[in-house]
């Protein structure tokens, strides 16, 4: 699906850029072009998708156990990490600031440090409600996607109330991240309005040009990933490499 879409916005692009042959397209339009079209809508669906999940667990863990709504947060849960994989392949930006897009989604996890983040956080979370604060200064591995699929897909021997608190504060941070990076992208003095002065922007690109070429990197780039980072390491050089137990 991913790949499905990444041929998508790459054929819109060169379509969009084939009339204007004889006067290629600015980068700067063709950059903020491709971040309202394409990159912002996906975002702010993302975004509200996790608002969504944080919101079902909070409902669900009002008396201190989320099994009767397990099904309820598994969907949540899987229509926000598919807004994740519609746009985790895109560098440029506020996904990139702060080891935003690492707290979503830590991977792969060659350490299990996952169980060990959230172990750490279920701890925290034995006695009383965490604070954002708390799950910010966590390990990145505990603070997203695969952390919470944990509290979802597996059991473990933590109180059910601290596993509550635990996917409340994980689901919140989500949200608040998914947020941060739709603001970031849209503030007033941000890298898009930046973009459509025809400037560049301290952060994230030294002029339209690169933010154009980095787009379109990551667009191809978008391929690789999936093949590097979640295709191989689970089927390996050959079938007797392969190593099921990884696809998370």
């Amino acid at each position: 699906m991913l790949a499905m879409r990444l041929r998508l916005a790459l054929i819109a692009l060169l379509t969009g850029a084939a009339p204007a042959l004889a006067a290629p397209t600015a980068p700067g339009p063709l950059a903020s072009g491709m971040i309202e079209s394409y990159l912002l809508p996906r975002y702010e669906t993302f975004s509200r998708a996790t608002a969504e999940q944080a919101q079902a667990w909070k409902e669900a863990c009002r008396d201190g156990d989320f099994s009767v709504d397990l099904e309820t947060l598994r969907e949540r849960f899987q229509v926000a990490a598919d807004g994740w994989a519609a746009v985790e392949h895109v560098t440029i930006g506020p996904a990139s600031v702060g080891l935003r897009a690492d707290r979503i989604y830590f991977g792969p996890d060659r350490r299990n440090a996952v169980a060990k983040a959230l172990g750490e956080l279920e701890a925290k979370a034995a006695d009383s409600d965490v604070a954002e604060e708390a799950v910010q200064r966590l390990s990145v591995a505990g603070q997203g996607f695969p952390a919470l699929e944990r509290l979802l897909y597996e059991t473990d021997k933590a109180p059910a109330q601290a596993r509550c608190r635990a996917g409340v504060a994980i689901s919140r941070n989500l949200a608040m991240i998914a947020g941060e990076i739709v603001s970031g992208w849209r503030a007033p003095d941000g890298p898009l309005a930046r973009l459509k002065r025809g400037e560049g922007d301290p952060l994230h690109f030294a002029d339209p040009a690169q933010a154009a070429a980095r787009l379109m990197t990551d667009l191809a780039g978008g391929f690789q990933r999936v093949n590097d980072m979640k295709l191989f390491p689970v089927l390996g050089s050959a079938p007797d490499m392969a190593r099921p137990k990884g696809a998370r």
